[in-house]
């Protein structure tokens, strides 16, 4: 079916109990996507090249330019994350010219060409301190895991300086659980280093993929 298509996006939530900020997932390094990625207005982006399996990934392959896009938490309703893939979506079909709108296009958003997902390290509740969106600095705190039994209390702290582009929900986790993803953005030297090829996709230190789409 996907043979017949220019274009494909494959759209997302993040996986049970996570929750995305709107953002597309494309491999920056190809100069056709990187310009479809360019029609879309008011969302972040996030360099990832695909893993094996993907419906984009083979879509690539194919010769069909094709992007992920995420938007918030899996079986919920969010109205601001559906307004906001769907005004994306339409800034990107104006550009086309396939559904001519009116449209006034904001500030753009950063362009994340590596992230890292932070893990708990112990098992417990977690309670976060900070929400989707938000800036951090290296050394800030993101949030604790507490047992219940007995009330001990593990920090997870940010090493990078970024935004928080996906986090988990408060909920009980176990050690290793992916708690917060965390975008980097990159100066003009690391972006023509993904032009190269030579920057990993969003891929943590055990070279798994945390978020799968």
């Amino acid at each position: 079916m996907i043979k017949h298509c220019d274009y494909l996006i494959d759209i997302h939530t993040g996986s049970f109990r996570r929750n995305n900020l709107p953002q597309i997932r494309a491999n920056m390094s190809d100069p056709k996507i990187a310009e479809f990625v360019s029609y879309f207005d008011k969302i972040a982006v996030v360099h990832h090249t695909g893993g094996i399996g993907m419906l984009r990934t083979v879509a690539n392959q194919s010769g069909i330019v094709a992007l992920t896009m995420e938007l918030g938490e899996s079986l919920r309703i969010q109205e601001n994350q559906i307004e906001a893939g769907t005004y994306s979506i339409n800034s990107m079909l104006d550009k086309l010219e396939m559904y001519p709108r009116t449209f006034i296009w904001g500030d753009p958003k950063p362009t994340y060409y590596e992230s890292q997902w932070l893990r708990a390290e112990s098992g417990g509740i977690l309670f976060s301190e900070m929400d989707l969106g938000d800036k951090v600095s290296r050394g800030d705190v993101l949030g604790y895991v507490t047992d219940p039994i007995t009330n001990q209390r593990t920090q997870i702290v940010s090493p990078v300086n970024g935004n928080i582009i996906g986090m988990a929900v408060n909920q009980v986790v176990i050690p290793g659980f992916a708690a917060y993803h965390i975008g980097i953005e990159s100066t003009q030297e690391d972006m023509a280093k993904v032009v190269d090829k030579s920057i990993p996709s969003d891929i943590d230190t055990n070279g798994e993929v945390i978020d799968p789409e």
